[in-house]
């Protein structure tokens, strides 16, 4: 009687680590397939030149950008005026952020959010 329960004790583990182990299998597909899609989008060469999604070394390249063009004191550039136009950097816990130009204070906060190839 205690080896049967010891088996069947064995055996719904066993169960257990297998369907766990085709979860984490279904995670990393969708995973593996939200990345294929984020990059097919991401594609410089499919795309136009806009900002909705933004590699991470871009990212840290427009933060520059923002920066200089608006501690630059002489006559800006078209594209720094378009830059300083559109964005606005936000500074959290020394952190800086991207985010878009508000018309007012009170309207809501929409971050651009880098991701990292994989």
């Amino acid at each position: 009687m205690n080896l049967n329960l010891i088996f069947w004790g064995i055996l719904s583990m066993v169960s257990d680590i297998d369907v766990a182990l085709v979860d984490a299998e279904k995670t990393e597909s969708h995973k593996n397939k939200f990345y294929e899609k984020l990059n097919e989008l991401a594609d410089k060469e499919k795309k136009k030149n806009s900002r909705t999604i933004i590699k991470s070394e871009d990212y840290k390249a427009l933060i520059d950008n923002i920066l200089a063009a608006k501690n630059k004191k002489e006559t800006k550039s078209r594209s720094e005026y378009n830059i300083l136009r559109n964005y606005d950097i936000l500074e959290v816990n020394d952190n800086k952020k991207i985010i878009e130009k508000r018309e007012r204070d009170d309207d809501p906060i929409r971050y651009l959010v880098p991701y990292i190839i994989i």
